[in-house]
């Protein structure tokens, strides 16, 4: 009888011991798959996150216009939009300009400005106008970077802007009513433009008409210089298309910059939208 009771209390050690195991796998298995339901629920919620974020920073529209005409301040105008769904809270913007061609690292970052946060609700939008302090008539290029805060992990997130500032944005342009007679070997010309980019490039009001050349010319100055540096003529190609001719007037040791600077900004500047 002893022996028979020894073994009914092994038979139930196994089974408890089997029960623990089975319970055990069990058990594991259970956190097993809480574990990877977790993994796979802080997965998604780390992807809609990031694609929320990404929504966000596409929907904050900005627009760079520098003005300028040598008469006064050289002027950024900033526009930050929301073309989103959502408010996006703590709008910030940071610019900064640089020479395009800097003389020594320390010429590298010469102005920062902040602009102060503010959230932007949906369809609404901020501007700011910010004089530039530009320590010299140059070519510079800037950047603004606008930042926001995330809704989701209250990260900083930033995209960035790139402009640039051309010298004829620092220069006066006046049209003078009267022919201009140069070298033809002096003349460098611009590629065909259409006659809004004209309008565009020398800042010529809608209300004011194109001095062509027949009539007369353009000449562009700095406000420090008591004379003319460049002179522009036009001449029109058809009813929406015409040439700029640039002839540099100023002894080139006198000044860093030649008529093929002009053209390349007169170029670029039909160029923007």
């Amino acid at each position: 009888m002893a022996t028979e009771g020894g073994g009914n209390g092994h038979d139930m050690a196994d089974m408890m011991k089997l029960y623990t195991e089975g319970m055990q796998a069990q058990f594991g298995a259970m956190m097993g798959k809480f574990r990877a339901s977790m993994e796979q629920s802080v997965g998604m919620s780390r992807m809609m996150n990031d694609m929320m974020e990404h929504l966000l920073l596409q929907s904050l529209d900005v627009k760079c216009v520098v003005t300028g005409d040598g008469a006064a301040a050289t002027t950024l105008h900033l526009d930050v939009r929301n073309t989103g769904v959502i408010p996006i809270p703590v709008v910030c913007c940071t610019v900064s300009i640089r020479r395009r061609f800097p003389a020594s690292p320390a010429d590298d970052t010469l102005l920062v400005v902040k602009t102060t946060p503010a959230d932007l609700d949906v369809g609404s939008h901020t501007s700011t106008v910010l004089p530039l302090d530009l320590p010299s008539l140059d070519q510079y290029n800037g950047q603004v970077v606008v930042s926001c805060v995330s809704p989701g992990s209250g990260q900083r997130l930033q995209k960035s802007n790139d402009f640039s500032v051309y010298l004829l944005q620092q220069l006066a342009i006046r049209p003078l009513l009267q022919p201009v007679d140069v070298e033809a070997s002096s003349v460098t010309s611009v590629a065909p433009l259409d006659l809004h980019g004209l309008r565009q490039a020398l800042q010529i009001r809608p209300t004011d008409g194109i001095v062509l050349a027949s009539h007369g010319h353009y000449t562009v100055q700095s406000p420090a210089a008591t004379s003319p540096s460049f002179v522009l003529a036009v001449s029109q190609i058809d009813a929406t298309t015409c040439h700029v001719h640039v002839t540099s007037i100023t002894a080139a040791e006198s000044q860093p910059w030649t008529a093929h600077d002009i053209v390349f900004e007169v170029e670029a500047l039909a160029r923007v939208t």
